[in-house]
Formats: structure tokens, sequence, C-alpha cells
């Protein structure tokens, strides 16, 4: 029977475990070329009989599109074409809470697209709501330090464990384990980065390092740092985002996983097209008939040069000729190439940006519609994510901040209405003669238009409508 190492403070659960196949992909892939390169061993195997030199040089020279990202980054930012705020105002600690929710300058709009587009990546990422540990917290400490709490920002890959509990009806996490790197000073000019595990759980937060040893780096953990956290019953102030499917407590699939195994089919389709191109560029030459020099000089071919083929053996005259790929290999390689890239961007829901092509109306239609639903349910995942985030964040403010926010409902406004922003200038020109034959208000009109991103964020109706009044009496 197998022995198990001993579980540290390190270990991560099984559902972390589980993950960490999917993950380690996305993050290679995400990395780009040079990751999938150093990686080359499992992305691009070597072929028989290929020998280590000619595998490194074939390794060398593979192309790389990053089709993944470019599909990533655009999803990720269609939630984001309008900042993200609060429905009906707020209170003015809010607000001012909304221009710096990690104390680090990041505004909420910031904070909200770096985790949105880690949880779209990952299938999950968190928040977690934090205040500066202190020995004794008072008011008076409050306003002299100017302590407040604050948001962090965990990607999947920095998630250990997480446990939870059902606390007052609801499922409340009890138990988190977090990877952290910190950077502490080495003299005046060096610095170290430490990895350490921060545990969480009600009332309680610590920071573990391992044992320092003089060679090698030791398996053994110990405790660097405590502390008390109140209130202690609602448990561990976190909110994971799950845009994946949920597949346990932290576990996810990430919704963008099949197109990571794309990008690596990608990038081996295109090692083979650089191949093929390379011989059809640089062909073969075959000799027939003709005896290999017998002072083991070269033969040199190339521009301005010409070939002699003298008699063989038999009295016949030689011949050269070039060996080269079929033309028709050429074009099979590169439309497989390319009907990967199209069913890469098919399946990556790019129908959300409108393109020119032979596509039908109804295929578009289709398309746009599948995109905009998904896209829609992220966003609203997303909302609800910020506005448990803020009802964690408000009970850790100071009492003048409470009482200003009062019984304020706490409602995030994320930008969901992605039907109006596909074939938007076609439209415009629809609702403009709308209201032209009166079909609908000059209202209306601009709110359409608003809808569709047509008129900026500083539009002002009022201050329009005197600038149409003073242009008539001109």
């Amino acid at each position: 029977m197998m022995q198990r190492t001993p579980a540290t403070v390190a270990t991560p659960s099984a559902e972390v475990e589980a993950m960490q196949d999917d993950l380690q992909l996305i993050a290679d892939v995400r990395a780009g070329l040079k990751a999938m390169r150093a990686k080359a061993g499992a992305y691009l195997p070597r072929y028989a009989a290929e020998d280590d030199a000619e595998w490194r040089r074939r390794v060398a020279c593979a192309p790389w599109r990053p089709e993944f990202n470019d599909i990533l980054l655009t999803l990720a930012s269609k939630p984001f074409s309008r900042a993200v705020g609060f429905a009906d105002g707020a209170p003015e600690p809010i607000l001012r809470f909304a221009d710096d929710v990690d104390a680090r300058g990041n505004c909420l709009h910031v904070f909200a697209r770096k985790l949105f587009l880690d949880a779209l990546a990952n299938g999950v990422s968190l928040i977690l709501v934090d205040y500066p540990p202190i020995a004794a917290r008072t008011l008076a400490d409050e306003k002299r330090l100017g302590l407040r709490p604050y948001w962090a920002l965990y990607a999947a890959e920095h998630i250990i464990a997480c446990r939870t509990e059902r606390i007052g009806g609801r499922d409340r996490i009890v138990h988190l384990r977090l990877r952290e790197c910190v950077s502490e000073p080495d003299g005046r000019w060096g610095e170290n980065e430490i990895e350490q595990v921060r545990v969480l759980e009600p009332g309680i937060w610590q920071t573990w390092r391992r044992k320092p040893l003089k060679n090698g780096v030791s398996d053994d953990w110990e405790l660097f740092e405590e502390g008390s956290v109140e209130p202690a019953d609602d448990g561990v102030r976190a909110v994971p985002l799950f845009l994946g499917e949920r597949l346990g407590i932290i576990r996810a699939r990430p919704p963008l996983l099949d197109l990571g195994h794309m990008q690596v089919e990608l990038f081996r389709a295109l090692s083979r097209q650089e191949e093929i191109l390379t011989y059809a560029g640089s062909p073969m030459l075959s000799a027939s008939g003709v005896e290999r020099p017998q002072d083991a000089s070269e033969l040199l071919i190339g521009p301005r040069m010409c070939l002699y083929a003298p008699p063989g053996p038999d009295g016949r005259n030689g011949s050269y000729s070039y060996i080269q790929p079929d033309a028709r290999n050429l074009k099979e390689i590169r439309e497989h190439v390319g009907s990967i890239i199209e069913d890469m961007q098919r399946l990556g829901m790019a129908p959300t940006i409108e393109r020119d092509g032979d596509a039908s109306a109804t295929e578009i239609a289709i398309a746009s519609a599948k995109a905009h639903s998904a896209l829609q349910a992220w966003a609203l995942n997303l909302k609800d994510a910020l506005e448990q985030a803020f009802t964690f964040t408000v009970p850790w403010m100071n009492q003048d901040d409470r009482r200003a926010i009062g019984a304020w409902p706490i409602a995030v406004d994320v930008h969901t209405d992605f039907s109006a922003d596909v074939q938007a200038a076609a439209e415009a020109n629809v609702i403009l003669s709308a209201e032209k034959e009166r079909v609908i208000s000059k209202q209306t009109a601009r709110d359409e238009l608003a809808r569709r991103g047509m008129l900026g964020p500083n539009f002002d109706p009022a201050e329009e409508d005197r600038r149409l009044a003073a242009a008539e009496r001109n």
C-alpha cells in the first residue's frame, strides 16, 4: 500500500486538485508562445525517429496565433463597454470606496473587469473583503490611520481549499486557504519573494511560511502571523464568482476550456504548415544518373548558377529535378488551419462582433442570441458577486460612514443589454427614421441611441435641447 504524504497547510483540497490540469492548460495558453514552446514535450510532441536537434528546430520555428486570448479579451470586455456603477446612485461613502476598492487605486470598474476576466478564463475567481490588521481598532484609530476595508482579488490558481457550512439559512465559507507571494526587502537594494499561505476562518486569520533551511526547500510550514476578525459569526467574508459550470464548493469547469484545447490543436496545425512551407520554399534537388563527386566537394545550387549533368557509368546523360510537396497538400493544410480558427470563433461566440461574410441573417441572429444569453448570465453573476461584496464591506466601515449609508439598497449597475450592441449603426438609421415619421418620440429615440452606445457618457438631454433651440434661432 502506497504511503500518502502528510498533509500541510499548503496541501490542496480534492476539489482544487481536480482543477489543476484544466487551470494549467488555460494558464499556458494565456501565457502564449514562450510558455507553449517551453512545454513543447506536452503540446508539440516529437515525431517517431525525429532526432533531438530536428525537434528543437521545429519547436523554435513553430508559429503562434493568439486566437484564444483574442476571444477571451473580446468576451471579457463586453460587460464593460459602459462603466460599472450603481443603479440609482449611492451614498457618498460608497462612492468614495468605489473610487478605490482595493486600496491600490483601482476603481470599481477596473477591479470588476479584472475579476470578470480571471473568472471567465478559469471558471471561478474570488473577492476577499479584508481589513488592515491592528491590535486595537477604535473609531479614533480608524480616523487617525485612515483605516478602511478593501477588496483583494484571488484567481483560481491561488485557491488552496474552501469549505462551507449552513449559517443563518445560507451557505457561508468557514475555511479558506489562499496562496500568496509577498516581497520583503533584502538589504538596501535587494528583495526576496516569499511564498505564504493565508488561512481564514470565522473570527481568525493566519499566515504560514515555509520553515527556513540552509540547503533546499522545506516542506514544513510554520505560523508566521495571526489575528482576530470581528464579527466572527458570519463566516469568512469572501465571495466567489462562478462563470464556469459549478462542480462543487469551489470547483468549476472553465467555460472556454474547449477553446483552450483547440488553441493547442491550432498550434500543432500551424507547426505542420510551417514545415510544409519550409520544404515547399526550399525544395530538395534530386540528381538522376549522376555520380557523386569523388573529392567530396558540395554541389552548389542557387540563382545565377549552372548545373552540369555528366554521363553516368552507363554512358547516359544524367538529369536534375526538384522534389517538393504537391500544391494540393499546401491548400489542404492552409484550409485546415483556417477551419480551426473559424471553429474557435464560432464556439467562442465571436458573433457578438459584427462581421462581413457569407453567413445568412438567420445564422447571425442565432449565433448572436446564443452569445448574448451566455454573456447576460455571466454579467448578472458578476452583479450578484459585487453586491455581496458590498454587503460584507459596509459593516466594516466606520460609524459615520455607516450612518450616512443608512438603509441604502445595494444595487450595482452592470451592462447586460448586449442585444443592442450588434448592428447598432444600421438600427440607428431605423430609429432616426421612426422619430422623423413621428412613430416614436425624440426622447425615445435618444434613449435607444444611448442604449446602443451611440451617445457619449457626457450627453445631457437638457443641454442638447438648449443647443438645438439656439441653432434654430440662428
